[in-house]
């Protein structure tokens, strides 16, 4: 079925194309900004007078970027902070989600709000430091990852997620399992 569009569903397209290209444009117009003051002139650039095209443009602002010292390190830091927080984050968080679903776990009522509790209550930035220090991770990498390693928020989605399967798929997951169990052993 073909539907013939009136004058008002053109105008709406239009003002709905409009309002969505203005909003892709506030969006995009910090980053491009950004980019042209970097490639511009550097005098200019503090004049105030670089404001949608780039003049004098140069590339020594990326030479000098790239001659700090540390550079590399602390790349490296960030993307490893990065790449190991997320992975231990959504570990632990799946794997205390599980936990926390199961019923047969021992005292998983207790243990479960025990983690609640830490979301409403933060004993302040001293007795952090104090603890991190007392933990020996004060100037260690290790110090970056660990204390959002278990995040009781990610826990409650990941429990809530679980809980929201059905026990026939995990029923059927389970005889699946064993049936290639038991092909295997013969």
């Amino acid at each position: 079925m073909k539907f013939q569009k009136s004058k008002t569903d053109y105008i709406t397209d239009i003002l709905i194309y409009f309002g969505f290209g203005l909003f892709s444009f506030l969006c995009f117009f910090p980053f491009y900004y950004i980019i042209i003051n970097t490639i511009s002139d550097n005098t200019l650039v503090s004049a105030g007078k670089i404001l949608f095209l780039p003049h004098g443009i140069h590339v020594e602002n990326y030479k000098q970027v790239f001659l700090i010292k540390g550079l590399a390190s602390a790349t490296f830091i960030s993307l490893s902070r990065t790449v190991l927080g997320t992975a231990m984050s959504a570990l632990a968080a799946t794997v205390l989600g599980y936990a926390f679903s199961r019923p047969e776990y021992w005292k998983r009522k207790f243990w479960y709000r025990f983690l609640i509790i830490t979301m409403y209550f933060n004993a302040g930035i001293i007795p952090w430091y104090l603890n991190m220090r007392m933990l020996g991770l004060i100037n260690n990498f290790l110090a970056y990852i660990l204390p959002a390693v278990c995040v009781p928020f990610y826990v409650i989605l990941v429990k809530t997620y679980i809980e929201s399967i059905p026990e026939s798929l995990e029923e059927a997951a389970e005889i699946g399992f064993r049936e290639q169990h038991q092909v295997g052993r013969q």
